[in-house]
């Protein structure tokens, strides 16, 4: 069963780590591609040093494989500067998503805090963003009675 984060496998090759992740949900996030259950990643994340050995970053490279829907692999490169010791950087912690919008008659609108909304609380496991297009912008519509042909295999 596809997990929210999927399943992550790590080893160290020297003091780079490389992970392998599968198993993730399929679903759409704040605007960014639609994936599927296919997808899988592999991340490495390797220290950077200056010439006298001392650490100064991470470089951070990921690489998205979905036969689904991405037509080639997407690779993407990030480095990411030192900048305070362990003992005294702000803690980070996982934050939920939590935006100031909501599908209000089918359109994302702002709710100010304290504010009082009807809310029907979507099925996050099943392409929440197409429930609603469906229910609020194509009412009318009837689908294909026979499924279209776009030559995919």
């Amino acid at each position: 069963m596809a997990q929210w984060y999927g399943d992550t496998i790590g080893f160290w090759d020297g003091d780079a780590l490389v992970t392998w992740t599968a198993n993730i949900q399929g679903w759409n996030q704040h605007s960014s591609w639609e994936w599927s259950d296919r997808l899988e990643s592999i991340e490495i994340l390797t220290p950077v040093r200056d010439g006298t050995g001392t650490f100064i970053g991470l470089d951070w490279e990921a690489v998205l494989y979905d036969p689904e829907a991405l037509v080639t692999p997407v690779r993407i490169l990030w480095h990411r500067n030192y900048q305070q010791s362990w003992g005294t950087a702000d803690r980070l912690g996982w934050v939920e998503c939590t935006r100031p919008l909501y599908p209000i008659d089918g359109y994302a609108t702002q709710v100010a805090p304290g504010q009082v909304i009807e809310y029907k609380v979507p099925d996050m496991l099943d392409r929440p963003w197409a429930k609603i297009w469906e229910e609020h912008f194509e009412k009318d519509m009837d689908r294909p009675k026979k499924e279209l042909d776009l030559g995919f295999k």
